[in-house]
């Protein structure tokens, strides 16, 4: 069934639904540009805490609505951009990114690696939120980008902290 009973189609649901999505997700973006500069002019320190709680409520909505737009650039950078800069970090937000990060770790390896930063992987490495698996898995995603240049980095962080353990044989 193409057609609800009035006629409506499901593929004119979901563009209203993108739609409607998509301007709520611009909105946000202008909500969170006014309240950056209005931080930048402000010189009272409980004011600009006040604004930065305001930002990363949106930037918790952000991330909400980018997820079920597919879009992955935005709640990717702002996860990580809050774990790495924790600057007034409630805990239910740094756990709610973190849980993020493991949840979506294969697009946020991808998002980075493809961009070659080098600062947030090796953020990542020195935080260990690569285990073994993940570290695979970034050294292929790193193959298959052609991004072969990030390869030794994840060569040694393996190296230090995966190393095939000795073999001893006991008589």
């Amino acid at each position: 069934i193409n057609k609800l009973n009035d006629g409506t189609s499901w593929d004119d649901i979901k563009k209203e639904y993108k739609d409607d999505i998509t301007f709520k997700i611009n909105e946000i973006l202008a909500q969170r540009e006014r309240l950056w500069a209005r931080r930048k002019l402000s010189r009272d320190e409980s004011s600009k805490y006040l604004i930065t709680e305001e930002i990363s409520s949106l930037n918790d909505k952000l991330i909400d609505y980018s997820i079920a737009m597919d879009r992955m650039d935005y709640p990717v950078q702002i996860a990580v951009s809050r774990l790495m800069y924790p600057y007034m970090l409630k805990e239910e937000y740094r756990l709610r990114y973190e849980k993020f990060m493991e949840e979506y770790l294969k697009e946020v390896l991808t998002f980075y690696i493809k961009k070659e930063d080098r600062e947030v992987l090796t953020w990542m490495i020195h935080e260990k939120r690569l285990e073994k698996a993940s570290l695979l898995l970034a050294m292929e995603i790193s193959r298959k980008e052609g991004k072969n240049g990030l390869l030794p980095v994840f060569m040694e962080y393996q190296n230090e902290n995966f190393k095939p353990k000795k073999k001893s044989f006991d008589l």
